[in-house]
């Protein structure tokens, strides 16, 4: 009997050579004695491969496949490094435990082997992440718990709000298995879906879900329709949909969606639909859908009623040191080779980035999400440990550090993108920004862009002919303008967006002036005002006339990015401030936070004297940065027990004195003097479940844990400190 190798032989490999020409593709420059050699090996290697499968019929698409990459092996004269073999090597090794599989007659066991492989697939896709920024000619690409650090979110009630409470990523998914996750663009989202996705895979989870969970991930961008059918599912993620039903059936699978404001308005219906029905026939499969905010307020919370919303809360100071720590160490992991030197160089870079954000509020305020504080990390390295503190002039860093990547090695050196200067691509994104802005719009067509780079190009002295290379080759980067789904591009945060769009309008004060009425020019119009040649007096007294809160609120916002602004003037905003002052309600101090640094000063003056609810809503606006000067006062008001939340319901009375506290403990992560006020507060009883709540003991030590509450003096507690 024939073993199978032979008649893999006879039936497959050597009809696929013979049809290549012997000689007819061979580098003329070669010896033939090299060639044939070559093709001997390749023959070889090949016939290896398939036998490795262990069995003689091998599927239409792996024949396809095969006869393809022989004939492209052949035109580079059978090269040992061709990839394309070592590839299907892989590829013919991998199958053979489906092959046993299939030839065993056990359904099961073929069930098993597709879903190993499956897991495999998603783990290879997910596991990774490329460090994109440090200006390598080489990609970086590391593992994903390398980099990765924990996101928390927050429930859209009032309680949640003022009491800042911070849901980790475990305890939502035990809590809820409908989740409904929002956040802004860059804030993670997607790297959390690859997490998830990725812990399913190799089954290290440390999560509430079944051991054996089976990630399914939907990617919105990709999709075309939204059925969400079993077979549906299995065509999206490329498997077998007896894997999919198995898993469903014994209550194992998760559904991760990506990206629900990314679908087209009809294809979001039908998407939304299609969870409904999926959610109804599955009802104890976990799903997890992702979003950026979209439409009115509340729109998007509203579509999947039946999906318990969160927000995604901002970085933490301890979560920005430790994302920096992690970024820095892989950047200079990937660019040296002594691991010891690597360390060392990448603990400088961290500590000197850290105390930069923390002396900076402009700084502080960009390190929100990961998208913006790896940009920081770029402009960081970039600028060589050195970081602008002004806001203008930090997007303007950031944005020549993002151009400077189109620059790299990795494009040709007829790449027509690399015959541009920083300052003609800036005018091409200008364009686009300040188009899509004016629109209210936050992406556009790759019809649009070529159309707007060829009309632009001319005025430089350039071809309009490469406008099309030029978005082909700044396809996929980690830039400003990236494709956001197939043939749709926008900008990579809505900050960069507003920033260009100031840029073009900050010569055309009287146009910009048209805006102040739309919320969505407001943080154009501020940006503006801080940049050299805008006219910020005309601006902000323009604002002052109208005498409205929110034109107001604008001109002290003004005020913080305005480079020179006559003291008069900025009397004038001050003075109007205290007009406004105390805050009412949570909308007001969520406006006053946007202006920290400008009104502080004035609600600090006057916190002692404001009224139960006055007091309470000011503490709100000083969770949103650190105010030093406040620290005092904060322990002052700690013993304040009056009632608050009049005309606002909320699950339980909180005091003052308790929002106080929350405040305190939170600067106290960073602060020295918040950490030791907090210890003295604490050293009066306070209730366990505040404590819980409180976690003191995360800042100040294990001495104030609940268990050990009332049994230390004042003294030690201040020692602690």
């Amino acid at each position: 009997m024939t073993d199978i190798r032979t008649q893999l032989e006879i039936t497959i490999v050597r009809p696929i050579f013979d049809s290549v020409h012997p000689n007819g593709r061979r580098d003329p420059s070669l010896p033939e004695v090299v060639f044939s050699n070559r093709k001997d090996r390749a023959y070889k290697r090949v016939l290896d491969a398939l036998n490795s499968r262990g069995a003689v019929a091998i599927p239409d698409e792996l024949r396809t496949r095969l006869e393809s990459m022989i004939e492209a092996w052949s035109t580079q004269s059978f090269d040992d490094a061709f990839q394309p073999i070592q590839e299907f090597e892989i590829q013919c090794a991998r199958e053979r435990d489906l092959v046993v599989a299939e030839q065993s007659g056990d359904p099961r066991r073929v069930l098993e082997v597709l879903e190993s492989e499956y897991r495999r697939k998603v783990a290879e896709r997910f596991g990774f992440i490329e460090l994109r920024g440090i200006q390598l000619n080489h990609r970086v690409i590391l593992d994903l718990d390398q980099v990765y650090v924990p996101l928390h979110f927050e429930g859209f009630g009032l309680s949640d709000r003022l009491l800042n409470r911070r849901i980790p990523i475990a305890e939502l998914l035990q809590e809820n298995i409908r989740g409904l996750l929002i956040g802004s663009p860059g804030s993670g989202k997607s790297t959390l879906v690859s997490f998830l996705a990725y812990r399913c895979a190799v089954g290290n989870l440390g999560l509430s879900w079944p051991e054996r969970a089976l990630p399914v991930v939907v990617t919105v961008r990709e999709l075309k329709d939204g059925e969400l059918s079993v077979e549906w599912l299995a065509d999206q993620v490329g498997i077998a949909s007896s894997v999919i039903s198995t898993a469903l059936s014994e209550e194992r699978a998760v559904l991760l969606v990506d990206g629900l404001d990314e679908a087209p308005e009809e294809l979001r219906k039908q998407l939304v639909a299609g969870l409904v029905r999926f959610t109804w026939d599955y009802p104890k499969t976990p799903v997890i859908v992702t979003s950026r905010p979209s439409g009115p307020p509340g729109e998007i919370e509203s579509c999947l009623p039946d999906f318990q919303a969160f927000r995604l809360t901002d970085l933490t100071n301890s979560e920005v040191d430790d994302f920096v720590d992690r970024w820095c160490l892989a950047a200079e992991h990937s660019a040296r080779s002594d691991s010891s030197e690597a360390r060392r160089e990448a603990s400088a870079a961290a500590a000197d980035l850290k105390s930069r954000i923390k002396r900076s509020r402009p700084v502080e305020r960009i390190a929100v999400n990961p998208l913006l504080t790896t940009i920081l990390c770029v402009v960081h390295r970039f600028l060589g440990r050195t970081i602008p503190e002004h806001r203008v002039t930090l997007y303007q860093k950031c944005t020549d550090a993002l151009l400077y990547e189109w620059d790299r090695a990795k494009f040709p050196k007829d790449a027509a993108v690399g015959n541009l200067d920083a300052n003609q691509k800036r005018a091409l994104l200008r364009g686009i920004a300040s188009g899509l802005h004016e629109k209210h719009e936050a992406e556009i067509p790759e019809s649009e862009v070529v159309r707007h780079f060829a009309a632009i190009l001319p005025q430089m002295g350039k071809p309009q002919e490469d406008a099309l290379r030029i978005v082909r080759e700044i396809r996929d980067r980690s830039g400003l303008l990236v494709e956001r789904r197939p043939a749709v591009f926008a900008f990579s945060h809505l900050t960069f967006q507003e920033y260009f769009t100031a840029l073009d309008y900050a010569s055309r004060p009287d146009q910009l002036l048209g805006h102040l009425d739309d919320p969505w020019w407001h943080e154009v119009i501020a940006l503006a005002a801080g940049i050299p040649g805008c006219d910020p007096a005309g601006i902000i007294r323009a604002l002052l006339r109208r005498k409205d809160r929110k034109a107001l609120i604008l001109a002290a916002k003004c005020l913080e990015t305005a480079i020179n602004v006559p003291l008069d003037v900025r009397k004038q905003v001050e003075d109007a401030l205290k007009k406004i002052l105390p805050p009412k309600d949570t909308a007001s101090a969520n406006e006053l936070r946007e202006i920290g640094m400008t009104v502080a000063p004035i609600i600090a003056s006057g916190l002692l004297q404001y009224d139960a609810n006055g007091r309470t809503f000011s503490l709100v606006v000083f969770q949103g940065f650190e105010y030093e000067p406040i620290v005092p006062i904060l322990v002052e008001l700690s013993s304040d027990h009056a009632s608050v939340f009049r005309g606002e319901s909320i699950s339980g009375f909180l005091t003052v004195g308790a929002i106080s506290i929350v405040v305190l403990r939170r600067m106290a992560e960073t602060s020295q003097s918040a950490k030791r006020a907090l210890a003295t507060v604490l050293a009066r009883p306070q209730s366990d479940a505040f404590l819980q709540f409180l976690k003191p003991w995360e800042v100040l030590g294990d001495d104030f844990k609940p268990s050990r509450q009332g049994k230390r003096s004042p003294k030690r507690a201040k020692n602690t400190a």
